[in-house]
């Protein structure tokens, strides 16, 4: 049973068969009543009922859990908007393609790579990811979550998408980043016209270069979504 802190009970109760194991049945209604946002904010409490085998009944109650709620402004959804509809609008449009060239990769002849993209994007957004020093997939984490982002990892199916929300940051740490832009897709800028990293001619030479596709999972590591600062 899901108790409040004063001892009231949510109503999220769970009866479980002798010899079962409860912990899976309890876990299974902390998180349904979470995912459904049925659980105020608050402090709450576990209180388990058994009988031994004498038939005597036996309680104990766990230690406490906290749950909290976060909105996220208004404001921050603009600029998560921002950020997500620049990738969107270089995607659209073939004079961005892709490049891992150091005199390329920021967009100075149009293309970008996979995390230059994402960082300055968010950058133009308003959210200074690049100037904190943010350059490349194996930085983007530490970077992005001191300044306004939360891995929301654990909240997302990875292998179908569910629990994504427009905007979030999939992250490779090792060598890949995208952006999730809703309703099962994602834009990224992946490849050059040779399927490489190096040498292609600036801007989009096949349509694939910098694009918007369905999702998929890399696989991802992180998911980072922007709260706000």
């Amino acid at each position: 049973e899901i108790l409040t802190s004063s001892g009231g009970s949510t109503g999220n109760t769970k009866t479980v068969s002798p010899n079962a194991s409860s912990y899976s049945f309890f876990g299974s209604a902390i998180d349904t009543a979470m995912k459904s946002n049925t659980l105020s904010a608050g402090t709450y409490y576990l209180k388990y009922t058994a009988k031994d085998p004498s038939g005597k009944t036996v309680n104990w109650t766990s230690p406490n859990f906290i749950v909290k709620k976060i909105t996220v402004p208004a404001s921050s959804s603009a600029t998560v908007e921002k950020a997500i509809s620049q990738m969107e609008a270089w995607a659209a449009d073939n004079r961005h393609g892709y490049t891992m060239d150091a005199n390329g990769r920021w967009g100075q002849k149009g293309d970008y790579d996979c995390s230059a993209a994402v960082i300055s994007a968010w950058q133009l957004a308003g959210v200074k990811v690049k100037s904190a020093g943010a350059t490349y997939t194996g930085n983007m984490y530490s970077v992005f979550t001191r300044y306004g982002f939360v891995d929301v990892t654990s909240s997302v199916n990875l292998s179908t998408g569910s629990g994504l929300q427009r905007g979030d940051v999939l992250l490779n740490i090792a060598c890949h980043t995208a952006m999730y832009c809703g309703n099962g897709k994602l834009v990224q800028a992946s490849c050059n016209e040779f399927g490489g990293a190096y040498g292609g001619k600036p801007g989009d030479q096949t349509g694939k270069e910098f694009a918007i596709g369905y999702y998929y999972n890399y696989p991802w590591d992180r998911v980072l979504r922007y709260m706000g600062n």
